[in-house]
């Protein structure tokens, strides 16, 4: 009878007791004894929690098969702290690999690799393959420790091992797991028959985040040479999507296990442990390429975002790079926009500091006093509750600056220093975060740093050029600078890059005012008049607009347009006006007053 043998890829779990035969040699009843006690309380428990599966025990240890190479980690952390109040040291390795199931028994290169690695661990730790680690970091609690490269009986090429470094480890609730994904809030309690590991808010907040795989693209040309492009397209937009952060990227060598493949994409997001999945295809017909893309909600298999890019294939690096950089620019948003829904829908006491900052960015978007001073304050309580989220602080620098240039901070020291403080402490914990970056080039420019600030653009532009908030951040700066057609590019690779971005407002009232600098003021009034169509209160559109009026002696839209702005700021002034608008050039700022002047504007 033929036995029937399957093929997976799977994340393996190995764990032995460190010296048994030297334990059973002295005590053969008391080791046996609490062999059972952590196999039968720790063991198998902890498995089952983390939906892994006891492929066997040995007679000193086990071999475990999970389909989440986050799962196993957590349960391996588990069950070493389980162990702690054991007489029996465990060591454990686990690997990610294909494994063959033969019905009894799985085998590999994932199990051997697991067991080699589990030789070398202490009594007590934990080692992990280096794909293992790349796959995980940004969502687990722990550190990792490089123990170098490791040649391995019967594995061809050399292993970059890590150790777990459990004193990172989250703080434990003491006899407690929650089945993977089940995350308690900090008011939530654990029901008492099934004991709960606490994923509170002293926890690394990256293990809260969603994560997002990107599949190797599919080549559909059925011309191999065309290999190689599908791959550096998906390589490239892992890169660009890390480079921001804010959401864990699964590892190219995790997501490229799938290549050639069509799995079922609710069924990779589990194995990956991924919220969200990108998938797409790459088709070569003569001298055109077309490259399609989807996002999709691993929860429930729906699209959230799909496009299609049909290019000239002339300069191939060329154009992997123009793609790439669209389709993070126009993810990236996407999934903010996404888990902006989501935390909507949570009750306000079960938010988190993530939460709160997804939030506070909502309000951000909608650029009023009191919204601004809504994402303030929830931008503070998420300081409080977790003082080490980067983008946290540089969204309080942000509102800083705002609220001081459109008059509604009147503490001017203390709101560039409170710019200034926060923009620094985000660089601090992530020197990669190009809104920082752009927050610290107006910090610079209100502090008379005009050089500062132009190099400050430019780093957090050639940081994450793929961004497209910071295009508009630093158009802004270079229209300031008198740099108004740099300015307008940023505008125009801005609108390429998040086409339904919600700033977009912001991008066509600057664009008016880069013109106003060219002195096109027809087009000025065209942009503001886009501006306005999605947000009628952005003070900057309505000040723009009346210049311009001003100077084509437009007399009643310039009136209709004071009654507007009159509404917002009761009172403006010359100073108002070049604190708003701070052109280092005399000429420019000069201009700009005359133009408000003409339109009626009392100064």
């Amino acid at each position: 009878m033929t036995t029937v043998q399957s093929r997976r890829l799977s994340a393996v779990l190995i764990a032995d007791i460190a010296g048994y035969t030297s334990l059973m040699e002295r005590d053969t009843d008391s080791t046996v004894s609490a062999w059972r006690v952590v196999r039968d309380e720790v063991i198998n428990p902890q498995v089952s929690a983390y939906q892994g599966k006891i492929v066997k025990y040995t007679g000193d240890g086990f071999l475990a098969e999970f389909s989440s190479v986050q799962n196993a980690i957590e349960c391996a952390l588990e069950m070493q702290c389980g162990f702690d109040d054991s007489p029996l040291d465990f060591r454990i390795g686990i690997s990610l690999g294909d494994v063959v199931d033969d019905g009894v028994d799985i085998h590999g290169e994932g199990v051997n690799i697991a067991a080699r690695i589990e030789a070398l661990a202490e009594p007590g730790d934990i080692c992990v393959t280096a794909v293992v680690r790349d796959t995980v970091q940004n969502r687990v609690s722990v550190g990792f420790d490089e123990l170098g490269m490791h040649t391995l009986k019967h594995v061809t090429v050399p292993v970059l091992v890590y150790r777990v470094a459990r004193d990172l480890e989250r703080p434990r609730t003491q006899g407690a797991v929650v089945p993977p994904g089940d995350v308690l809030g900090p008011s939530a309690e654990a029901p008492a028959t099934s004991p709960a590991r606490v994923v509170g808010r002293d926890a690394n907040p990256l293990m809260q985040r969603p994560a997002v795989a990107i599949l190797p693209f599919n080549n559909m040309s059925g011309d191999q040479e065309q290999e190689y492009f599908a791959d550096g397209i998906t390589e490239d937009i892992i890169t660009e999507l890390a480079k921001a952060s804010w959401f864990p990227v699964i590892a190219r060598n995790s997501t490229f296990a799938y290549k050639g493949q069509s799995p079922d994409i609710r069924k990779v997001a589990r194995e990956l442990g991924a919220s969200y999945v990108v998938e797409g295809s790459v088709r070569k017909g003569g001298n055109r390429v077309r490259i399609t893309a989807q996002l999709i909600d691993a929860s429930n298999g729906q699209h959230i975002w799909a496009e299609r890019y049909d290019r000239e294939l002339t300069d191939v690096f060329e154009l992997q790079d123009e793609i790439t950089m669209s389709l993070a620019g126009a993810i990236m948003p996407e999934l903010y926009v996404e888990q902006q829904k989501v935390v909507m829908r949570k009750p306000p006491g079960s938010l988190e500091a993530w939460d709160l900052m997804l939030k506070a960015q909502w309000s951000h978007a909608q650029f009023t006093a009191g919204s601004f001073a809504g994402a303030r304050a929830m931008l503070f309580d998420a300081l409080a509750l977790d003082a080490n989220i980067s983008m946290v602080h540089a969204l309080i620098s942000d509102i800083a600056l705002w609220s001081l240039s459109m008059g509604w901070r009147q503490d001017v020291e203390e709101a560039l220093g409170e710019a200034a403080k926060h923009a620094s402490a985000a660089l601090s914990l992530d020197p990669g975060n190009a809104h920082a970056r752009a927050c610290m080039s107006w910090v610079e420019l209100f502090s008379g740093n005009v050089g500062n600030a132009r190099e400050a653009a430019d780093e957090a532009i050639k940081v994450n050029p793929s961004y497209a908030v910071i295009r508009v951040y630093c158009g802004n700066m270079y229209v300031i600078l008198g740099e108004a057609q740099l300015a307008l590019e940023q505008y125009d690779v801005m609108r390429r890059l998040s086409p339904r971005d919600p700033l977009l407002f912001v991008a066509d009232s600057w664009s008016a005012l880069g013109h106003y600098v060219l002195k096109d003021y027809e087009q000025t009034i065209e942009c503001c008049h886009r501006s306005l169509r999605q947000n009628k209160d952005f003070i900057y559109t309505l000040v723009t607009m009346l210049a311009a009026y001003g100077q084509l002696a437009r007399h009643e839209e310039a009136r209709k347009c004071l009654r507007d702005l009159l509404t917002l700021v009761p009172e403006p002034s010359e100073q108002f006006v070049r604190t708003c608008y701070p052109f280092p050039d005399h000429a420019l700022i000069e201009r700009f007053l005359d133009g408000l002047k003409k339109a009626g504007v009392p100064l």
